[in-house]
């Protein structure tokens, strides 16, 4: 599984740090070890800047990998020469929950759910462009609105700093999300990101064609409203012109 390079959470001015989960491939590099290991850690290590929650992150990965290879080639060499790759993690900030600004530097990274697990919040401001890979996925708040496999999603990635407003869900077990930095992709595969430009065109126009229709309907229904009170306003206007008249008639029938 390959998580999306960075996630943080951004609050005002101020930014800590928190790795929620993060992937380390690390490598013995005494001549004939056979150590290399890919390693998952999900320890919720903070720190105040990136930087040095990566140092610590890799201090950590570091004895944890010192202990998995002691157990098994002590007796020939000490764990001294060592690499540490970070592969993919994913940060975020401390005691914030609000909104995430997701940020990602590969070309493509894919990412595995379960169904009911959140791809996207409501609350995201989001810059990659989705396609289902496997499986489906779909909008909370509009269940029919369905994304099956090819299907593309987050096109707001290129309204700069748009959140989103509707949370997008795995609609099955393992379903498989590709998620497609374009910039990035372009360099590696152009043919594949024009083709996500065109979809993503598309969909804003169909955004943008949808918040019409929202803006005339409620425009219509203001002007009918606005007809309506006018109408009641004419008609309250004539009875009180009647009564008026009722009441001059009884006092000139009085005298």
């Amino acid at each position: 599984m390959i998580f999306l390079n960075k996630v943080f959470i951004k609050r005002g001015n101020k930014v800590s740090y928190c790795l929620k989960k993060g992937i380390y491939k690390v490598k013995c590099n005494e001549e004939n070890c056979p150590f290399d290991i890919k390693l998952e850690i999900t320890n919720n290590i903070t720190a105040i800047t990136e930087k040095e929650l990566d140092i610590e992150a890799k201090k950590f990965v570091s004895d944890i990998s010192k202990l998995k290879h002691d157990e098994l080639y002590l007796d020939q060499h000490a764990f001294n020469k060592k690499s540490i790759e970070k592969i993919s993690a994913i940060y975020e900030a401390v005691d914030s929950r609000k909104s995430s600004i997701i940020i990602q530097n590969e070309p493509i990274v894919y990412k595995e759910y379960k169904k009911g697990d959140v791809i996207i919040g409501k609350d995201d401001i989001f810059y990659s462009v989705c396609e289902v890979v496997k499986g489906s996925a779909y909008q909370d708040k509009n269940k029919n609105k369905v994304y099956n496999v090819g299907d593309n999603f987050g096109a707001s990635e290129l309204i700069i700093n748009q959140n989103r407003i509707v949370n997008i869900v795995a609609g099955q077990d393992n379903a498989t999300i590709a998620f497609y930095n374009l910039k990035e992709l372009s360099k590696k595969d152009p043919a594949k990101a024009k083709e996500l430009y065109k979809k993503s065109t598309e969909d804003i126009f169909e955004i943008i064609t949808s918040m019409e229709e929202i803006i005339n309907k409620q425009d219509n229904l203001l002007e009918k409203e606005e007809n309506e009170n006018k109408n009641k306003n004419e008609f309250i206007k004539y009875l009180m012109q009647k009564f008026s008249e009722m009441i001059r008639s009884k006092f000139k029938n009085k005298k």
